[in-house]
């Protein structure tokens, strides 16, 4: 049976030398020099079947463990489930109590969905800070080292962060790992206040700082995927 042709988006460049494949958001792009080969492009495209389709699966997989908690009512806290409601009323609140979260919307709001995404992220920075906080004043008597600030925002591809001027970030979606992970990658960070790489000093400091490195570091490997959020 012949197989069917990939599908993919092409876009010419007059500063490109060479062709290169592209997979995002499981939709394939092509990116090529100005006036090449159609038909080079197609057969380029099909020599690199099987590498897409690789690239395809795999963001399949990974869109099925994305947590989309409006439409799933629960999201992941400190490694527990919990349940979440949106309701209306007469002003906007989030409401905290045996174990369920339930995010109160304002009749006058319209934009119902947008509002409980706010809504929610807020109440999870606002619960990660809190614990962050907490725990930044215990490692940095331990680890004998000072942030200048902390701060947490939402980021795609890190869970933390150290600057020059000894600032801390963390990432809102990091709220949904167990305690004891989170409290690694504050050690890590507040690690990087006195070594700003990732050399066999920075990871010895790490380990005589903190012994379940190793564990945590495979927790986020294999769990990392499903703490992130998506709102449609």
């Amino acid at each position: 049976m012949e197989r069917q042709p990939i599908n993919y988006s092409l876009i010419f460049s007059k500063k490109r030398r060479t062709t290169a494949i592209h997979v995002k958001a499981q939709s394939v792009s092509v990116r090529a020099p100005h006036g090449a080969c159609k038909r080079f492009i197609d057969d380029f495209v099909l020599s690199k079947r099987t590498w897409i389709e690789t690239q395809l699966l795999k963001q399949s997989d990974f869109t099925s463990q994305v947590t989309k908690p409006l439409q799933d009512n629960k999201v992941m806290l400190f490694g527990e489930w919990v349940n979440i409601k949106v309701s209306r009323g007469k002003r906007s609140q989030t409401i905290c109590e045996m174990g369920a979260v339930e995010l109160v919307i304002a009749h006058r709001v319209s934009q119902v969905t947008s509002k409980a995404k706010d809504m929610l992220l807020a109440y999870l920075s606002q619960s990660l800070t809190v614990y962050v906080n907490e725990r930044i004043a215990y490692w940095q008597n331990e680890m004998g080292v000072t942030a200048s600030d902390v701060k947490v925002r939402t980021y795609k591809r890190r869970w933390g962060s150290c600057n020059q001027r000894r600032e801390l970030s963390f990432n809102t979606f990091l709220v949904g790992a167990p305690k004891w992970v989170i409290d690694y990658v504050i050690v890590h960070e507040l690690a990087h206040i006195r070594h700003m790489d990732h050399s066999n000093a920075f990871w010895q400091f790490v380990e005589t700082k903190y012994a379940h490195k190793n564990q945590a570091k495979a927790w986020l490997k294999e769990n990392g995927q499903k703490l992130e959020l998506r709102f449609e």
